[in-house]
């Protein structure tokens, strides 16, 4: 699995936000982070309508994380941005071949370590 720039993005922006604990506009979040700005401002709209980061309105308004950052964690912040955790497309669909697939049952004993490890990954590991 390969994360996307969305993905990286988000994690990014998510983990910026937990180290500066205070509303940051989107202007500092991009000059911060060297982002473009509106890919930065989507990838906002996406975890603010998770609720992983609330808006604030006004001349000083911008976002601050929803969440404590002991509680948030790297599968959280993925699934919010409508991403999915999956070694192989076999695991989300059922192919022609499913029924008689000889790599299914171990890629998804696999792919369910790979997400545990996903959730025990803390948004403070990374600041």
């Amino acid at each position: 699995m390969k994360l996307n720039k969305t993905e990286d993005y988000a994690i990014l922006i998510i983990s910026f936000l937990a180290k500066e604990k205070e509303i940051s506009s989107v202007s500092k979040i991009c000059k911060s982070l060297n982002l473009p700005m509106p890919f930065t401002r989507k990838i906002l709209n996406m975890l603010l309508k998770s609720g992983l980061v609330k808006g604030v309105e006004g001349i000083k308004g911008g976002y601050i994380l929803a969440k404590k950052i002991d509680n948030l964690n790297l599968y959280e912040i993925l699934e919010s941005i409508g991403s999915s955790i999956s070694i192989t497309d076999c695991l989300t669909c059922e192919c022609s071949v499913y029924s008689s697939c000889l790599t299914k049952d171990v890629f998804q004993k696999l792919n369910k370590e790979i997400i545990l490890k996903f959730k025990e990954i803390k948004i403070k590991d990374f600041i």
